[in-house]
């Protein structure tokens, strides 16, 4: 059945949507995710996404709908679509699909995953994603409403199949990596926004953020299992956020895996060991990122761990709540203060490995790791990191969405 509804096809080019015209349709999408795979090209690119979301009227879409507000429309209610290409990662592209519905706009992120490997990640996300709402309710992370394909069709590419997802799309929020604001100053955080190209954020903000996407990190830490979301990655843009005022608001984008990353024992007394991993850990990868989430790595400033510690300490407490029996987050702290420097140094020389996302990343962390210890012993010995926390904001059990 064909659909009655006008559907218009973009591409996001350095923040700004273009229409799609002639010229865009033959240009190859920027390098095909994991490379070794298929050219694609704009126009056939997101035919096939138009293809897929429309059929029988817009079923699929229609289906999403259900899904994300909680309700369905009838296929008359669905007004028109756009269809956004927006960002090309290591395992699929991604493009934006907003529909209005009974004059209200949605919006859902459409993943499309070329080669046989890719699709086998995408699909595998897609059900963890389905996995962790079920077992956590937590919002932190989009919610899966459609698993499909669809078929590229061009000249080189006859009929070649694109695995796809559809997510929840998280309105007005944005990439953002640590950037040069001058070639004097250490690196900011700038904020990727169609509105201000040049946006970098205070030192306020800068620690809110960390605390939040930290806060997010630990709430998903499961205490029976010790998985976590994990790998995960700045500079791959996982984190977004969005900004109001002073205030900001932090989701995470991507679970590729729900893992723990190293063994560990499974009596009582042993929790104590992934708690620390997991917190030193977290410490570190927080500050790391690549300029502008593609070139080389840097190194966040130290002022953000008050902001990282308060996310542990505010979403730890949440937890408590919940697991009878857990450590207080001040017993962790005060255990953590314990420490002296040879057992902190001792710990991430083990840490840096297990917790390796690329091979390349090893030595960085490992020139850094004195200097992280010098500025971590401090800052758990202050209260700036109780102040952090309360301005964190996490989701009790009776606000979580099922």
């Amino acid at each position: 059945m064909e659909h009655s509804f006008p559907v218009r096809t973009l591409v996001d080019l350095h923040g700004r949507a273009h229409p799609l015209d002639a010229r865009l349709a033959l240009e190859v999408l920027p390098d095909d995710p994991g490379g070794n795979g298929p050219s694609l090209r704009y126009g056939p690119y997101l035919a096939a996404l138009a293809e897929f979301l429309t059929l029988d009227a817009g079923a699929p879409l229609r289906s999403a709908l259900a899904v994300c507000p909680g309700r369905a429309f009838p296929s008359e209610a669905i007004e028109k679509l756009d269809i956004t290409s927006v960002k090309h990662g290591a395992f699929y592209h991604v493009a934006c699909a907003r529909v209005r519905v009974a004059g209200a706009d949605f919006s859902f992120a459409v993943n499309a995953a070329v080669r046989p490997e890719q699709q086998a990640i995408l699909e595998n996300e897609f059900h963890l994603l389905e996995d962790l709402l079920r077992t956590t309710g937590l919002p932190y992370l989009p919610r899966p409403c459609l698993l499909g394909k669809t078929i590229y069709r061009d000249r080189q590419n006859p009929s070649l199949a694109l695995g796809l997802s559809v997510l929840e799309w998280f309105e007005d929020f944005h990439e953002f990596h640590l950037s040069m604001r001058d070639a004097d100053t250490p690196p900011d955080v700038k904020v990727w926004t169609p509105a201000d190209s040049n946006l970098f954020l205070d030192a306020g903000r800068t620690e809110l953020l960390y605390g939040n996407a930290a806060a997010i990190l630990t709430a998903y830490f499961d205490m029976k299992t010790y998985k976590q979301v994990y790998p995960w990655h700045h500079a791959a843009g996982d984190f977004v956020v969005r900004l109001s005022g002073t205030e900001l608001d932090v989701r995470l984008i991507a679970a590729r895996d729900y893992r723990c990353p190293a063994s560990f024992g499974s009596g009582p007394e042993d929790r104590w060991i992934p708690i620390i991993h997991f917190f030193l850990n977290l410490t570190l990868r927080m500050r790391l990122d690549r300029l502008d989430g593609t070139g080389e790595p840097v190194w966040a400033n130290a002022a953000i761990l008050n902001g990282v510690i308060g996310g542990f300490v505010r979403a730890w407490e949440e937890k408590v709540k919940m697991v009878p029996g857990l450590p207080s987050a001040g017993e962790i702290i005060e255990v953590l203060r314990s420490f002296d420097r040879q057992e902190w140094l001792a710990l991430g020389s083990v840490v840096i490995p297990q917790g390796m996302i690329e091979h390349s990343e090893i030595p960085f962390l490992e020139e850094r790791l004195a200097a992280h210890i010098s500025e971590l012993m401090p800052t758990l010995s202050g209260g700036g990191f109780d102040r952090a926390a309360a301005r964190i904001r996490i989701y009790s059990q009776d606000c979580r969405q099922g």
